[in-house]
């Protein structure tokens, strides 16, 4: 498959509040921000990064970066309305900058699995919980979706309910951890370390 067909869109655009405020786009981790993690893990596709704040420094580190249009936090779906507008691909990939341990195998998947069902939407279900953040929206989306934002409506689920989504079952939780707070960065170190050596993660 040709992944030119498919942009990647990290979301970053978030407050951070359980971080104490900090833009977790930009937290080190293994030495490198969490944004550049995903961009890295996934540069063969296309990529663009939903921020509103510290633009600057993340056109620094190579992003275009797609600011939400009323500049007022309303959450992902401000994020992916953004992306879809400029994206010149049929998909868009949008990926939580808080998840480095994503599947590679995972844009494929969704687009497989999509396209099978004939859906226009499609995300991640592990045998413990959704991911409905870790989605694949197709281009026509646009439009429902700035109508569904201009109604007042911010639920991430509610939209996909009502697009008909479908989910798409990955096995391991652990690939899909999100940081959310100094812990969990603290956690995401040792598993990143215990990737990188082979070794198991200690005092897990």
């Amino acid at each position: 498959m040709n992944t030119a067909r498919i942009t990647l869109l990290i979301l970053a655009g978030g407050m951070g509040s359980r971080m104490g405020h900090a833009d977790k786009g930009l937290l080190q981790l293994a030495g490198k921000p969490l944004a550049q993690h995903l961009a890295t893990r996934f540069a063969s596709y296309p990529v663009l990064l939903s921020a509103n704040r510290h633009l600057e420094l993340y056109a620094q580190l190579g992003f275009t970066v797609l600011p939400d249009a009323d500049d007022s936090y309303a959450g992902p779906l401000a994020g992916v309305l953004q992306g879809l507008h400029h994206m010149h691909s049929d998909w868009l990939l949008t990926l939580p900058c808080d998840t480095p341990f994503i599947p590679l195998d995972l844009p494929m998947r969704l687009l497989t699995a999509a396209e099978q069902a004939g859906a226009k939407l499609a995300y991640v279900r592990t045998p413990v919980q959704t991911h409905p953040a870790v989605m694949l929206c197709h281009y026509s989306l646009e439009s429902s979706l700035r109508e569904f934002l201009a109604s007042g409506q911010r639920k991430v689920g509610l939209w996909q309910q009502n697009q008909q989504a479908i989910t798409v079952d990955f096995p391991d939780e652990q690939a899909f951890f999100n940081i959310n707070t100094p812990a969990d960065l603290q956690q995401a170190e040792q598993q990143f370390v215990s990737l990188a050596t082979g070794q198991p993660p200690q005092n897990q």
